[in-house]
């Protein structure tokens, strides 16, 4: 019997770790709740990181960009 590699999908503090200074990455209610985004972003500005999740003009969604 052979093995079989199932990759994990990548966590949301990943996702955010990959963007770039003053990029905005759209994620919607389905995908993540606001309070799982806004735990994960003020997560991140602990870290060092600087980070700004809003939902301000968004309806069905948060944005979060990234500021440095």
């Amino acid at each position: 019997m052979s093995k079989v590699t199932i990759k994990k999908p990548k966590t949301l503090g990943e996702l955010l770790l990959r963007m770039s200074a003053n990029d905005i990455m759209f994620i919607p209610f389905r995908e993540y709740t606001e309070l799982h985004v806004r735990k994960i972003v003020r997560k991140l500005n602990n870290e060092g990181f600087s980070y700004k999740a809003s939902t301000a003009g968004v309806i069905d969604g948060t944005n979060v960009t990234r500021l440095r």
